[in-house]
């Protein structure tokens, strides 16, 4: 596209998944409204804000003033765009798949443009995404392109080329491909529900993953994709030149000796007017695919099983059915006493969880009797 052409419209959506981190979430909108040779509608671009208070545990996660200096830092930048704020904590997967519900069920779009708030655009950014979708919509079996390179690499262009996916950051996603991965999935978001995000079985979710020949060493949502995008064929895909940098220097998976560490800190993006995207072939795309796939059978073949035995050593299966042990031990460190009789027994032996049986006997008065509330812990009047 010549870079004096008429700025062409987006092909869909731009969802923004926030939480408490209103700086990052200001730079990566002040970004977004930078953005050369294509045109954002502000009606397009949807902020999916999630909450500060869990609804399962009550655990308080962010406060209410990050939350909404989030939502003033997207105003600020698109007074016109779509705030979608959610009351409760949801974390991070269960946010991002209300996105994606959006994107592809309310909106049917064929294609949406997904990013966190820990991504900064360099201008030409979206431009790029554009290019990639018009030579990858043909083709079979893509799941999801971005173009925040590869920071050691960082390719100077002029010509871009495809290399395997590695995070998912700043990503597309199309419909049909979200149907297939959202389907894979359905065991990992049962797994999920009824806890926080941040308290999720790990036991359980490794147990799933080692029914595929394919694996990774985390049990997140974007591992979980990753894997299905491997059983499924898709392609994940991103350029070798920077179109973006990474800004996530706090968070849940950086510090600053991480960030260092990564090269985040020196990571450039290109802006010259002559970029453009080499050729791209079905071919080509499969062997990336290939190569993807291949690094996550050998994980699964080589060292998931150790890494999971680690695992099983350290943390143990909470959804796991109650013994006739377990019920005499959680009432020994629980309530400082036996059960009485054998209904407790007959109720959970065999028939439900150590979960179960542990909110049964803490929710009781019995419980709250002999563990009295520290005084500072007390709710004020």
């Amino acid at each position: 596209m010549p870079a004096n052409a008429e700025p062409r419209p987006l092909s869909g959506p731009i969802v923004i998944f926030s939480f408490d981190r209103p700086e990052y979430l200001g730079r990566l909108c002040a970004s977004l409204k930078t953005q050369q040779r294509v045109s954002i509608p502000e009606g397009g671009v949807y902020l999916l804000q999630d909450g500060a208070v869990s609804p399962h545990s009550g655990v308080r996660v962010a406060q209410d003033e990050a939350i909404a200096a989030c939502v003033a830092a997207f105003r600020e930048h698109f007074p016109g765009g779509v705030v979608m704020q959610s009351p409760d904590n949801l974390g991070i997967a269960q946010n991002i798949r209300r996105g994606e519900k959006l994107v592809f069920e309310t909106l049917d779009q064929e294609i949406g443009y997904f990013f966190e708030d820990d991504l900064e655009l360099g201008p030409l950014y979206m431009h790029m995404m554009e290019e990639l979708y018009a030579a990858l919509r043909p083709l079979p079996n893509i799941g999801y392109f971005t173009a925040y390179g590869d920071v050691k690499l960082q390719a100077p262009g002029p010509e871009v080329k495809l290399l395997p996916m590695a995070h998912n950051w700043g990503f597309a996603l199309l419909r049909d491909a979200w149907r297939r991965i959202d389907a894979r999935l359905a065991s990992f978001y049962t797994v999920l529900e009824g806890r926080d995000y941040g308290a999720r079985n790990h036991f359980r979710l490794y147990e799933l993953m080692q029914e595929s020949e394919f694996a990774t060493n985390a049990t997140s949502q974007d591992a979980f994709k990753s894997q299905a995008c491997a059983e499924l064929g898709l392609a994940r895909l991103r350029t070798d030149v920077c179109f973006a940098r990474y800004i996530g220097e706090k968070g849940v998976h950086f510090n600053a000796a991480t960030f260092d560490r990564h090269g985040f800190r020196d990571m450039k993006w290109v802006d010259r007017e002559d970029v453009h995207l080499a050729p791209v072939s079905a071919a080509e795309v499969e062997q990336i695919q290939a190569r993807s796939a291949e690094g996550l059978r050998r994980f699964r073949a080589e060292k998931f099983d150790e890494m999971f035995a680690a695992h099983a050593a350290r943390r143990f299966d909470e959804d796991r059915l109650v013994t006739r042990e377990d019920v005499e031990d959680m009432y020994r460190l629980v309530l400082d006493k036996r059960p009485h009789g054998e209904n407790m027994f007959n109720n959970f032996v065999g028939k439900r969880t150590i979960r179960e049986l542990r909110r049964r006997l803490i929710f009781t008065d019995e419980f709250r009797m002999r563990n009295p509330l520290p005084g500072e812990w007390r709710p004020k009047d």
